[in-house]
């Protein structure tokens, strides 16, 4: 475990930057703790530090296990996170300005983690896996939440990129995406791995594609027609 949580970190020793061109970097630089500045320099002065996006107190943390995601605000006093994943080329900042976006926009976590629990809650009241409609609708609400608030997030990281583009004069989506339509594709592959989780607590019940699902969230509810009296 501890030699994989160090290789998890050993991608950034102190400091590693990304060219953008016309000397404009984007800098990864490790401070004390495993807090990180991430930030944009040029002629080694900094012009953009992300910290500048996020609410006050939040902390820039590498991930242990290379992988992006937001630690959301609580009662209990937990303050917001992004851990921040590989950092390998400049496409990784939509990974970044991603989870940004999920600190940002905070107010969904109250909903998420409604959802969840009641999820949790509808799982283990089914001892026998039968999927009671109640069960099913927990599914359907988790899903409808989690994906709403991913969704919310990745339209808030294209949106930034457009405007950082204008301001700094860089190009991130040209050379990074070959179609005008690829970087739709490069989000629902993200989005790909939640519907998978959704789908693989219903294979069960013997549905197996993002369609099947869909149709059956979409009969929730909905009575069955009565037979004709003969």
């Amino acid at each position: 475990m501890f030699n994989q949580l160090k290789e998890g970190l050993g991608w950034l020793k102190k400091e590693k930057s990304i060219e953008l061109g016309q000397g404009l970097k984007l800098t990864i630089k490790r401070k004390e703790n495993d807090d990180l500045f991430i930030g944009f320099k040029k002629d080694n002065l900094i012009v953009l530090d992300f910290n500048w996006f996020v609410p006050a107190g939040t902390k820039f943390r590498l991930s242990r296990k290379n992988d992006w995601s937001a630690v959301m605000p609580n009662h209990h006093g937990q303050k917001p996170e992004v851990l921040v994943g590989r950092f390998d080329e400049i496409k990784d900042l939509f990974n970044l300005l991603h989870e940004i976006g999920h600190v940002v926009d905070s107010t969904e976590t109250e909903f998420i983690w409604s959802a969840i629990k009641a999820n949790q809650k509808s799982r283990a009241l089914d001892k026998a896996n039968i999927y009671p409609e109640s069960r099913l609708k927990a599914i359907k609400k988790e899903y409808e939440e989690v994906l709403l608030a991913e969704r919310s997030a990745w339209l808030f990281a294209i949106r930034q990129a457009h405007l950082l583009e204008l301001q700094y004069g860089f190009d991130l989506f040209k050379k990074n995406f070959s179609r005008t339509d690829a970087i739709v594709d490069y989000v629902n592959q993200y989005l790909k791995t939640y519907e998978q989780n959704y789908l693989g607590e219903l294979r069960d019940f013997d549905i197996y594609s993002k369609e099947e699902m869909i149709e059956l969230f979409s009969r929730l509810g909905q009575s069955e027609p009565e037979e004709a009296n003969g």
